[in-house]
């Protein structure tokens, strides 16, 4: 039977092959009353690897033309780089209409899937073409089956091809997308994400040359686009409060929204970069967030009837500033300079723990650390004897090893004290396997260490665990007093020990004797009856504390690892009483030397040399620097918005500025400063402080944003009511 008498019955059978199956799945997905964004993700480059162990659709528009199972890695590039030539195909089959061609090509794909296929236009219509083949005998030998088959008119052609784009599998094997135009790839279920660049993307991602690099721009429902941002810009693990997710939804939506279309010349409505919104495709998807956009779905801002730019900045230093201190010559009435000092948050005192004795004698930090390696420091200082040395080693035989017995005189001097360390068993070990004479002979050049320690000193001095002064004292026959050697047991054991492990958490409640702890979405109930001390740490230095008082979201840490579990770690939030002080980034300190300020400068302030000095000209009623001036050898420049804290390297322009000279001129600067981000809108850690003392999130956001309504979307401007 010829094959023009199976085109009837092909026709049929048409509607049930798996590219018409996939093209309704598709076509029900893509068919959804959405707002649809287009996201540019990661940089172009002239190859793009992506990964896939399913079926993928390739489309062409929203045109189902392919199927490929690339089984895990593949690539994606221009076609304008692989093609070498012409290449040879099979002429199939010829008709005036393409739907015909289309059928036999999907008919052809499960009989011949050796072959790739192709439907090219012709001056009498379209052909369907099979291949492509590396040389003309394979190809012969192709059109022979076709032939042998029934299709008696196939025939060899060469070609290059016309599509755009190829697919590489993990073998390198060649293959095309066969698109045309508008060329992209989706996942057999829609809903389900393509791995790309270390992220998964739910949608369409399509391919866009731009030269000979390719662009990929992610197509989605813009509520899943926002599943991705809200969680990437406030992630709900550091700060879970759903009404603060919530007032990040409607922000993000309300920006996606206003900007929607503002990269249309690249082919994408948006990027996923802080530049426009943080976005990172399913990676940072959290119950907490989606539940956020979802309570949210359609809510926007509007100034009047106007959607608004709702800018929002990570943490705002205790204030936002009016938008055109930071971005020159725009005044939105609605980004106004906002306070974040808006605290009133419930505060405990906790029950009083004895600091112990040995504070007096020898200090917090020193007794902190002897008591968390399980040490019982002295109540005194006191010449050290036999039996507390003897104690001491005890105490550490958990990380020293097996401690060897003390056999020195009752009154233990420097010279016994290290004699006995040198028996440690990783002391004896590394001076054993590790250590040649000459290793000891080198640095020792010069020293008059007791020829017996010498070996001890050159593994100290190896391993950085003693000083020259120490040095000086080790072969000694003077008395070690007890609060000297338990600092150099203690700096051993920090050494090559384990260092404590502190999880964080915050405080949430305090109520009959519990204390109530949350780590991201976990909570945990710590008595405080098993507590026996309080820690906190300034300046890299414990400090005990008897009776501290928390407030709700101070930060408690708990330690892991094989160390005591009765000490708990207090951070009060001392630095600021701002709702924006969760943020790691509120109080910052940024130092530079005048050639690392130069070569960053030079990237945003064009024509600078040679710095001399940095001038503040101007600032803000909220104190942000809005004018800076580069006095140079080139001559003065001055900057201002954004080119403020670019240039300068530092996270807000809410700074004061240290300068150091040398001959009257600029050597090094230090910032001190406050905020990330550029300060105008809604304060995202702001939003978590409100939010943690019963903020809901309008009334969140109807603060940062003057004058604004939260209302449904019904587009830029809203219409007149009047209007049909």
């Amino acid at each position: 039977m010829t094959f023009r008498f199976l085109l009837p019955v092909l026709f049929l059978i048409s509607l049930f092959t798996p590219l018409s199956a996939s093209q309704a799945a598709y076509d029900a997905w893509r068919q959804q009353p959405v707002t649809w964004i287009r996201v540019g993700i990661k940089d172009k480059d002239a190859v793009q690897a992506l990964r896939s162990n399913t079926k993928l659709l390739v489309l062409e528009g929203d045109r189902v033309v392919q199927t490929i199972e690339p089984g895990g890695l593949f690539r994606v590039t221009s076609a304008r780089i692989q093609r070498k030539g012409y290449r040879y195909w099979v002429a199939i089959q010829s008709d005036a209409e393409r739907q015909p061609l289309e059928v036999l090509q999907t008919k052809l794909e499960t009989t011949f899937p050796e072959a790739a296929y192709k439907i090219v236009g012709q001056k009498s219509g379209f052909a369907l073409r099979g291949g492509p083949y590396a040389d003309k005998q394979k190809a012969a030998a192709a059109r022979d089956r076709f032939i042998a088959d029934g299709f008696a008119k196939a025939q060899l052609v060469t070609s290059k091809t016309r599509y755009p784009f190829q697919w590489i599998n993990r073998h390198y094997d060649k293959f095309d997308l066969r698109a045309d135009r508008d060329v992209g790839v989706v996942h057999a279920d829609p809903n389900q994400p393509i791995n790309f660049a270390g992220n998964a993307y739910r949608g369409v991602l399509r391919f866009r040359l731009s030269g000979n690099k390719i662009r990929i721009v992610n197509e989605l429902p813009l509520e899943v686009y926002l599943r991705g941002v809200v969680p990437t810009e406030l992630g709900p693990n550091v700060f879970p409060e759903v009404e603060a997710l919530k007032a990040q939804a409607v922000a993000a939506r309300t920006y996606a929204l206003k900007n929607m279309g503002r990269f249309n010349k690249s082919g994408y409505d948006i990027c996923d970069t802080p530049a426009c919104q943080a976005y990172e495709g399913t990676r940072n998807e959290h119950p907490l967030s989606d539940q956020a956009v979802a309570e949210t779905e359609g809510m926007v801002l509007y100034h009047g009837d106007t959607l608004i730019d709702a800018l929002y900045t990570s943490t705002c230093g205790g204030v936002t500033d009016d938008v055109g201190n930071v971005f020159p010559g725009r005044n939105e009435p609605y980004l106004k300079s906002k306070t974040s000092y808006l605290a009133a948050y419930p505060s405990w005192q906790l029950p009083k723990k004895d600091v112990p004795d040995a504070v007096a004698a020898v200090g917090h930090h020193l007794t902190a650390t002897a008591v968390l390696f399980g040490m019982n420091p002295p109540a005194k200082v006191a010449l050290l004897s036999d039996d507390v040395f003897s104690g001491f080693l005890r105490d550490l035989r958990w990380v020293f090893g097996d401690v060897p017995a003390y056999n020195g005189p009752k009154q233990v001097t420097y010279r016994a004290f290290w004699q006995t360390l040198a028996a440690l068993p990783a002391v004896a070990g590394a001076l054993k396997h590790q250590f040649n004479p000459a290793d000891m002979a080198r640095p020792l050049r010069g020293s008059t260490v007791d020829q017996a320690l010498q070996p001890l000193a050159a593994f100290m001095l190896r391993y950085e665990l003693i000083d020259s002064d120490e040095l000086a004292r080790l072969d000694s026959d003077e008395v070690i007093d007890n609060r000297h050697a338990l600092t150099l047991l203690l700096h051993l054991a920090e050494s090559w020990g384990p260092q404590p492990e502190w999880d964080r958490y915050t405080v949430t409640d305090i109520q009959n004797g519990v204390m109530v702890l949350q780590r991201g979405t976990k909570t945990k109930m710590l008595a405080l009856k098993d507590i026996r001390y309080y820690l906190s740490e300034h300046a890299d230095h414990w400090t005990f504390r008897a009776q501290p008082q928390l407030e709700k979201l101070d930060r408690v840490y708990l330690i892991d690892g094989p160390f005591r579990r009765d000490i708990v770690r207090i951070q009060e939030n001392y630095k600021v009483a701002s709702v924006d002080r969760f943020s790691a980034y509120d109080v910052w300190v940024d130092k530079k030397s005048v050639e690392a300020l130069e070569k960053r400068a030079r990237r945003y302030v064009r024509g600078l040399r040679g710095i001399r000095d940095v001038r503040v000209l101007s600032r803000s009623a909220a104190g942000r620097v809005t004018e800076l001036e580069y006095v140079a050898d080139s001559g003065n420049r001055r900057v201002k918005g954004l080119d403020i804290r670019w240039s300068l390297g530092v996270r807000d322009n809410l700074i004061d500025l240290v300068p150091s000279y040398k001959n009257g001129r600029l050597v090094h600067l230090t910032v001190f400063g406050r905020g990330w981000g550029h300060g105008v809108g809604m304060s995202q850690v702001g939003a978590y402080g409100l939010a943690s003392q019963g903020w809901t999130f309008d009334k969140i956001l109807t603060h940062y944003y003057d004058g604004v309504q939260v209302s449904p979307y019904v587009g830029k401007t809203k219409p007149d009511p009047g209007s049909p």
